[in-house]
Order: C-alpha cells, then structure tokens, then sequence
C-alpha cells in the first residue's frame, strides 16, 4: 500500500483521481433557492455567505431586489435556509431537486451523428456538444474552409489541448489586419458560452463571401475564436460534476481532494493577482491560484494575446449568466483611459441586442456594475496587450434557468451576441 501511495504522489496524485472522479456526482436532494436582499443588511448577509465554500452562489449578491440564486447540498441546507429567515430575507425555493435538471438537460443533449461521419452539416447548434464533439468541429471546419485555420495556443492541466480557430482572408494592402479574439468556457459549468462561440464560428465561415457584413467583417480583421479555455473543467462538467467551474489543477496540502482542486481561471491573470473578489481558500469557487499565471490555461491565453500585441482591436471573454456587457476594471474602481469610446460601444451593442431579440443587458464598467474582481483576463488583456475594446459578456439569461439555459434558447443568444459584435465592428464611429 505504501508503494502505491508512493507512485501516487510522484504522478501528482493522477492515479487517485482516476479511481475517485470518474463518476458523475449525484446531486438529488440538492436544492436552488432564489433569494431577495431588500437592504443593503440583507445585500451584505448574502454577500457573506458567498464566501462560504460549502455554498454555491450561482450569481454575486449585486444589488438589492435582484435575484441571487444559492445552490444548497442536503447538509448545509437548513443553516443556509435559517441565515435567510432570521434575516428576513426573502427567498423561494426554485427547484428542490437539481439532480432532476441535470438528468432532463443529459437526455435532452445525447451526442450525435457527428462524430461518426464528421459531417458538419450534421453539428447541430442547438444543442449543446461535448469537448470531443466541439474538437472535432473545430478540425473540420478548418479542413472545409480555406479562410479557417486551426490554432493550437497551449496544454491544460490534464494534457488537453486548448485549440480554436483563426479565421481571416489574406490581406490585400501587405500589412498584417487587426484582430479580434474570442475565448469562452473559462468556467467550466457556463455551458452556453461556448455554444455561442460556436454559433459565431459557423456564421462566419458560411457567411463569408455571401454576406456583405460577414465578408467585410473578414476582409476587415482576424479573427481568432476558442470555444473552450478551460477543456479540463469543461469536461468534467459533462462527465463527473455538472456544477463545476474551476480548472482541474491539484493544489498541494488540501484538506479535500474532491471538492478543492482547481483555482478560478478568471482571478489567475496578473491584474492586480489577489485583490478584491478573489479567495486563497483552495475549495472555494473564486481561489485564485498560488501565484498569477499558476495554471497552463491562463498562460495559454496570456501567451496568444501576447502575439497579438500591436494589432489587437477587441478581446472578448463570453460567460454566463445574467445579461451584461461588461468593460475594465474590475480590480478597481477606476476607469480605462478610453472608458468613453468603450462605453460607446457598449452602448451600440446593447441597441443591438435590444433589436435583435428584445433581451435587455446591462453594461458598464465591472467595479461599478457588478462588484470587484480582481485578476480577470479582460483588465489584463486592456492593460498588457493594448485591446482597444476588451469586455466580459455575461450571456443568458437573468436567472429564470441559470447554467441550465434551455436548448431552444442557444441559438438566440448566439444571434444575439453576434449582432451586438457586429454592430461594434460595423458603425462608422468604431471603424
């Protein structure tokens, strides 16, 4: 026994993991509380709970009389449920069995035809697809699309690859374009954001050459799009725990090796590492990391923009949920050097969406619209690599289906994404 532990510990414990996370954690008796601060006593309560790793807050306490959603396991359940009343915050329970979501959810989105024929025309977008299926995609499309080329940016954790497109036409004035970039499923459980990154992937490279907006949005600029950053958490969101959000990184001298692997991809860059947001409590949700740029995935991201530097007119970074678009900072309560053209843009992109689909999103500065959040890709991404537009976007919807966003409303969001890019790329004022 000793030798096995021995062999363990030399491999980073890979053996243990094997044998302890391949199956999918069950979650029947698991509650999801919608709850309501009326004041800011009861905003800060709520907010004070967040920062109890047992309890799985699925949006920050923001402002009062908007909906926080708490996801409760059967222990802490009754504490959690008593915090609420004997501070008269009101609450409802909005499902008392989130085993019976995640079951109705893995029926309604089986694997398909897909991989046997790698037949693009068979990757349906409204569902959503596993990693190996959005893998495969990916090589395909950059095999039928000459104006698509695969990108290989790094390694996770685990030894996945961190793969995405580059989609352009070559340049007709000799001189390399600006570009845009796109990377989704930095957390793990936000499945929509990559289903969005996808839908934008599919437009592009079939609208090019027939749609005048696509093909001058191709001509124009390069555009590089990673549907999942975090293929490691991705994964196990589909094979081990649906909730998980984090990357899957062993972290030395936890005291559960279950529920604490992992650091919070999006509080590991170095923009003001540690700050205001972030945790140093390994198991919980928002740990940050030993160090900024511990994990492969964030230096992967890192070390793609870094090649970009100089040419890099936006960075988009997609998540989920509760309808924003969002800009720098959120380490701090300033602004960017260029907050009113960023503001600008926001501005018309949201217009956008309103059109498109009727769906109100909020936008403004990350500090100032949400709460603080120190060590994010897109305050690093402004800072380091010149992004001119560099914004988190928050997808649907505001809370009525959180992370279990129904299939039917994939493709809205993707459209709807979509047009708010376009429009940014498209008004004469951004171009």
């Amino acid at each position: 026994m000793q030798k096995v532990i021995s062999i363990c510990n030399a491999l980073v414990v890979c053996v243990l993991l094997d044998s302890t996370e391949s199956a999918m954690k069950d979650f029947s008796g698991h509650k999801v509380i919608g709850a309501f601060a009326s004041s800011k006593k009861e905003l800060d309560v709520l907010r004070n709970l967040r920062n109890d790793p047992k309890v799985d807050f699925w949006n920050e306490p923001i402002k009062e009389y908007e909906k926080v959603s708490i996801h409760t396991s059967p222990d802490v359940e009754k504490a959690v449920l008593k915090e609420l009343s004997d501070n008269g915050i009101d609450f409802y329970i909005m499902t008392d069995n989130l085993e019976k979501l995640i079951e109705d959810e893995r029926i309604d989105n089986q694997p398909g035809e897909f991989l046997e024929g790698r037949d693009v025309t068979k990757f349906n977008l409204d569902v959503y697809h596993n990693m190996e299926e959005i893998n495969t995609y990916i090589e395909e499309i950059a095999k039928n699309h000459a104006i698509a080329s695969i990108q290989h940016i790094g390694t996770s954790v685990e030894g996945n690859s961190i793969i995405g497109l580059k989609i352009g036409s070559a340049s007709t004035s000799g001189t390399q374009k600006q570009a845009v970039w796109i990377d989704a499923g930095i957390h793990a459980r936000e499945w929509v954001a990559p289903s969005t990154a996808l839908y934008i992937i599919h437009y592009l490279v079939n609208g090019y050459g027939i749609d005048k907006k696509v093909t001058k949005l191709i001509n124009t600029y390069d555009w590089y799009i990673f549907p999942v950053v975090n293929p490691d958490g991705y994964k196990y969101s589909w094979n081990g725990d649906r909730m998980w959000r984090k990357n899957r990184s062993f972290q030395p001298g936890v005291r559960n090796l279950r529920n604490c692997l992992g650091v919070d991809l999006n509080r590991n860059f170095d923009s003001a590492f540690g700050g205001q947001g972030t945790s140093n409590d390994a198991c919980s949700d928002i740990y940050r990391g030993e160090s900024a740029f511990s994990e492969p995935e964030t230096r992967a991201i890192r070390d793609g923009l870094l090649q970009l530097k100089g040419r890099l007119k936006a960075y988009f970074s997609f998540h989920s949920y509760s309808q924003l678009w969002m800009c720098p900072y959120g380490y701090v309560k300033n602004y960017p050097s260029n907050y009113n053209n960023q503001l600008q843009a926001l501005q018309i992109a949201t217009n956008a969406i309103w059109n498109k689909h009727g769906k109100f999103y909020r936008y403004g500065s990350i500090a100032f619209l949400i709460y603080p959040a120190a060590g994010s890709s897109i305050d690093w991404a402004y800072d380091n690599v010149g992004a001119n537009y560099s914004f988190a976007l928050e997808l649907r919807d505001k809370g009525e289906h959180g992370f279990f966003l129904p299939r039917t409303e994939i493709i809205p969001t993707g459209e709807e994404t979509l047009a708010g890019i376009e429009a940014i790329f498209l008004s004469n004022s951004n171009n």
